[in-house]
């Protein structure tokens, strides 16, 4: 996992071995012991029952401002209706700034997508112990006691998603473009930058909604209209919203989501095929690449692919490309972290590649 320090790791090696979580001071105030004594020993830590106590609070915290959003889904919301106290942060930490929606605490990040162009998200400030708490139980338990925590910050596969975009303005301009598990909204607002005529940004997690609506209300050369923040369950019967591009940034965090994204991907291709209308454009980043979320090894993704080859259409696959100096939130820890990353993207639909070159 690419996006993981080394103090990181070492948190999340001491869980697997002994089932509970210890604290990033524990880890480097035992390093630096370690050190002072030239010993070559293993380093022991005690689990912090202070760590415990601060994952419920956050997450009873979540829960309540999660159950209150759901209900208000409901309704029409309007600008207004989302009620925040912001402050400046020092002028050393670029200008960020901080925020409240009910009792979570966010913070401003501004990333650039090009020369001409950035996007200011809203991320939850200290998402390291919702993450924390997601790793600690059992996978069966965790959508009903946590659910998808990882939508309430930024992530390189939405960088690089929306820098795409930019490279097919001519296609986005004045199109209804579709974005799965969108997050805080990064690629949401660039496509609205580009000019496409609507955004229905989806995502299953009420916190990273409300986030992303907090954020693209705040652009002026955005119409209010433009960006609908919009809860969809890929797991369910409903079908995929009329769209014309299809947009999915790193949303493949287990094999079973990954195979949903998949299998969501064929609906919108075969159902395009069948209105008779032009393919849908597609744009799919992964920068984690977990062990069994390559969905194009599925069995109706292999099928599509033939069809494709048997009417010299390029394929559905894999390309990689390095994102140079990616600045983020930390995962374990809530101190920001630069690195280069290798994202692997499928562009497909785009009609200077959609057949194969004879």
């Amino acid at each position: 996992n690419v996006w993981l320090e080394d103090v990181e790791r070492q948190i999340v090696d001491y869980h697997k071995k002994n089932g509970k979580w210890i604290r990033k001071e524990d880890i480097q105030g035992n390093s630096s012991k370690s050190k002072s004594n030239g010993s070559a020993r293993s380093r022991s830590q005690s689990p912090v029952n202070i760590v415990t106590l601060s994952l419920i609070c956050m997450m009873l915290l979540v829960n309540t401002f999660a159950s209150a959003f759901t209900t208000s889904m409901h309704t029409t919301q309007r600008k207004d209706s989302l009620q925040a106290s912001t402050e400046a942060i020092l002028p050393n930490s670029e200008e960020r700034q901080r925020a409240k929606l009910g009792h979570v605490p966010i913070i401003s990040r501004t990333i650039p997508i090009a020369d001409e162009m950035n996007v200011t998200v809203w991320e939850m400030e200290k998402p390291s112990e919702i993450i924390q708490e997601w790793w600690s139980i059992d996978e069966s338990e965790r959508t009903s006691r946590v659910g998808d925590p990882f939508g309430v910050i930024m992530w390189p596969g939405s960088i690089l998603a929306s820098r795409e975009l930019m490279k097919q303005q001519k296609y986005v301009s004045n199109a209804t473009v579709l974005v799965l598990g969108a997050g805080t909204g990064v690629e949401a607002q660039a496509a609205a930058l580009l000019g496409a005529k609507k955004v229905i940004a989806t995502d299953i997690n009420p916190l990273s909604l409300q986030l992303l609506e907090y954020g693209a209300q705040r652009i002026d050369t955005i119409g209010s209209e433009v960006v609908e923040a919009k809860y969809f369950d890929l797991f369910s019967s409903d079908p995929l919203p009329e769209h014309e591009i299809l947009v999915a940034a790193d949303t493949l965090y287990n094999a079973e989501l990954a195979n949903q994204v998949g299998h969501r991907l064929h609906e919108a291709i075969i159902r395009s095929f069948e209105d008779g209308q032009t393919p849908t454009k597609i744009i799919v980043t992964d920068s984690q690449k977990f062990h069994g979320t390559n969905f194009l090894e599925e069995q109706e993704m292999i099928d599509l692919n033939a069809i494709f080859q048997e009417g010299k259409w390029k394929p559905l696959e894999w390309e990689l490309e390095t994102l140079k100096n990616f600045c983020g939130s930390g995962v374990l820890i809530d101190d920001d972290q630069i690195y280069d990353v290798d994202v692997r993207v499928i562009r497909w639909g785009w009609d200077d590649n959609l057949l194969i070159s004879i």
